[in-house]
C-alpha cells in the first residue's frame, strides 16, 4: 500500500506510525525501531529543539554515522522548520569547520558514542555560536517541558510548508570550494515519490544505509525514501563489504541502492560467491558507471538491474533506466528522462542539441534546489531565468532516446584544439577484459597543450601498449591516453564518485614526467 503523496517529510513518518505502527522502521546499532518508536522519539527530540529556541529557518548540524540516531534527528529538526545540516564524522576538523562556518548552524546535534562527544567538543571549541547536544540532553530538555508541548509540536509541524528548506547538503567540492544546496521539503516529498515508483515494489521493502549522512544519497536515497515507502532502512555504521554482503543476507534485504564503487568492492569480496542473495528483487546504483563486467557480474543475481542520474541540486534522481535496459545501456548510459522532468541537451548556442552532437544536460523542475545558501551569484549562474538548472554534466542522445554521459563540463580538456571528454575514453579502456575501472585526466604537454594521461585499475596483467592499441581501434588517435599508470584502486570522494582533483594533482604534483617513466 503506498502512501498519499505529502508536502512535508515528517508527515511521512507520522502517517506509518498510523498506518503501520509496529513495522519495523529502522535498523542498526541494536536497535530495531518501529514505526511507532520512530515517531515516539523524533517527537521527544523535536521538542527539546523547541525548548532550546530552534525556530524555522535555524540550521542545526548532526555528527553521526549512518544510524538510526541520525535519521530521527533529521526528522526532528526538520519537523520545527529547522534546516538539517549532516556532517560526515570522517572529515577532517578543517573540513567541517569549513561547512560550519559557511552554513553556521546554532546546535550540534551528535551521536552518544564517545568518539563522537568528543568530536563535537573540539568542533565546539572552535566555534563560540555553535553549542554540541547529546541526545539524553534533548530528552531532558523535552522531559521538563512535556506537559505544555504537545500542542506546540503539532503547530509547529503544520507550520512548515513544502516551500521550506529542510536541508543544506554540500556538494563534493571537486572543482573548488563546497556550496552548499539548499533543498526544499517538495523536493524530497516530489523526488523521491517520482523514484519510489519507477524502483519500489508495493510491498515493503528492505534496504541497506551506507553512505555519510552528509550526502544526499544517504538522507535521501537511502534513508527518506525507504521511510515515505514504509520501509525499513538497515543502517550500517562502518562499510565494510563483508560486513555489508552478511546484512543483506541476515536482514533479508529486497532492495540494494548504492554506487558502483561500492558494488565492486563488494563483487571482489571472497564473500560474494558465498552470500545468499534470495532476497534480493533489485540492484539500483547512481552517482557513477558501473563498467561493464561489473554489470555482468550483477545480472547473475538474476534480479532486475537498473541505473539512474542525479545530482544534489536535484535531490533525487531525474533519469532512469527501464526495466528491460540490456548490459550496454546499463553501462553505458544514464537511462531516459522521467517524464516528470524537463530535461534538455543544450548546445553552445543554448538551442537542443542534434541526436548524437554532446551538449550540456539541462533540467528543469518545481521542486529543485532553491539556491546555493548565502551564494546569490552562484545560484544565478547555476539556474537561469527560465528555470533551468544548468548541471554541467555532457551528454549525447542515443537513436534510442537513452543519455550517455560524455564527461563535465570541467573534466573536459583541450588537445590540440580538440575537445576531449574524459568517460569517453574511460568506457572504451573499460571495455578492456583486463581493466577494472579507469579514469582520465589531462596532463601538460609541450606540444599539444594538453595530452590525456589514464590511471588503470587491472585485471590481471596488461601492458600500456595493449591498453594503447585497443583505445586505437575505438578512437580518434588525438583522443588516445599517451601516458597510462597502473593502480590498485582510484581515489574515491565520500560521495562514492571519484576523486579526479586527486587524479590530477598526482599529475601536477610531478608524478609522472614522461612516458618511459610511467609505473607498469
Amino acid at each position: 500500500m503506498a502512501a498519499p503523496e505529502f508536502a512535508t517529510i515528517h508527515a511521512y513518518a507520522e502517517y506509518w506510525a498510523q498506518v503501520a505502527p509496529q513495522r519495523e522502521a529502522l535498523v542498526g546499532g541494536g536497535q530495531r525501531l518501529t514505526f511507532r518508536d520512530v515517531r515516539g522519539r523524533a517527537r521527544a527530540h523535536a521538542a527539546g529543539l523547541l525548548c532550546l529556541g530552534v525556530r524555522p529557518g535555524d540550521r542545526v548540524a548532526v555528527l553521526a554515522p549512518p544510524s538510526p540516531e541520525f535519521f530521527i534527528s533529521f526528522l526532528a529538526v526538520v519537523s520545527v522548520g529547522g534546516v538539517y545540516l549532516g556532517l560526515n564524522p570522517k572529515m577532517t576538523d578543517d573540513e567541517i569547520g569549513y561547512q560550519l562556518s559557511d552554513a553556521r548552524p546554532r546546535f550540534l546535534l551528535h551521536h552518544p558514542a564517545a568518539e563522537f562527544r568528543q568530536q563535537a567538543g573540539r568542533l565546539a571549541a572552535t566555534r563560540r555560536d555553535l553549542t554540541p547536544v547529546p541526545p539524553e540532553s534533548l530528552h531532558a530538555i523535552a522531559q521538563s517541558g512535556r506537559r505544555t508541548l504537545s500542542a506546540g509540536l503539532d503547530a509547529a509541524a503544520n507550520a512548515v510548508t513544502g516551500t521550506h528548506a529542510a536541508a543544506i547538503v554540500y556538494t563534493s567540492g571537486s572543482t573548488g570550494r563546497p556550496k552548499g544546496a539548499v533543498l526544499p521539503h517538495q523536493g524530497f516529498a516530489s523526488s523521491y515519490a517520482i523514484q519510489n515508483r519507477r524502483w519500489l515494489s508495493a510491498d515493503a521493502e528492505r534496504a541497506p544505509v551506507v553512505e555519510p549522512i552528509n550526502h544526499v544519497a544517504a538522507v535521501g536515497d537511502e534513508s527518506f525514501a525507504l521511510i515515505a515507502a514504509g520501509g525499513t532502512a538497515v543502517f550500517l555504521e562502518q562499510f565494510d563489504a563483508e560486513q555489508l554482503l552478511r546484512v543483506i543476507e541476515e536482514e533479508r534485504i529486497t532492495f540494494w541502492y548504492t554506487d558502483p564503487a561500492i558494488l565492486g568492492l563488494c563483487v571482489r569480496s571472497p564473500r560474494w560467491t558465498e552470500t545468499n542473495f534470495a532476497s534480493l528483487r533489485r540492484v539500483v546504483w547512481s552517482g557513477g558507471r558501473a563498467p561493464l563486467p561489473l554489470v555482468r557480474e550483477l545480472r547473475k543475481l538474476g534480479v532486475p538491474l537498473g541505473t539512474s542520474w542525479g545530482m544534489t541540486e536535484t535531490v533525487g534522481s531525474v533519469i532512469y533506466t527501464d526495466d528491460d535496459a540490456g548490459d550496454d545501456i546499463l553501462a553505458s548510459t544514464l537511462g531516459r528522462p522521467d517524464p516528470a522532468y524537463d530535461v534538455k541537451v543544450a548546445a553552445r548556442d543554448a538551442a537542443p542539441a542534434q541526436p548524437g552532437e554532446t551538449g550540456e544536460l539541462w533540467v528543469r523542475h518545481p521542486h529543485l534546489m532553491t539556491g546555493y545558501f548565502q551564494r546569490p551569484e552562484a545560484t544565478r549562474q547555476a539556474i537561469d531565468a527560465h528555470g533551468w538548472l544548468h548541471t554541467g554534466d555532457l551528454v549525447r542522445a542515443r537513436p534510442d532516446g537513452n543519455l550517455e554521459l560524455v564527461g563535465r563540463l570541467s573534466d573536459m580538456f583541450k588537445s590540440g584544439g580538440e575537445n576531449i571528454y574524459p568517460r569517453e575514453v574511460e568506457q572504451v579502456l573499460e571495455a578492456h577484459p583486463s581493466v577494472v575501472a579507469a579514469a582520465v585526466v589531462g596532463r601538460p604537454d609541450a606540444r599539444w597543450g594538453e595530452v590525456g594521461h589514464a590511471y588503470v585499475v587491472p585485471r590481471g596483467a596488461v601492458t600500456d601498449d595493449e591498453l594503447r592499441d585497443h583505445a586505437r581501434e575505438h578512437l580518434a588517435r588525438y583522443k588516445v591516453p599517451k601516458t597510462f599508470e597502473m593502480l590498485p584502486d582510484l581515489p574515491i570522494l565520500p560521495s562514492g564518485k571519484v576523486d579526479r582533483r586527486a587524479l590530477t594533482d598526482r599529475v601536477g604534483n610531478g608524478a609522472i614526467h614522461d612516458e618511459a617513466e610511467i609505473r607498469r
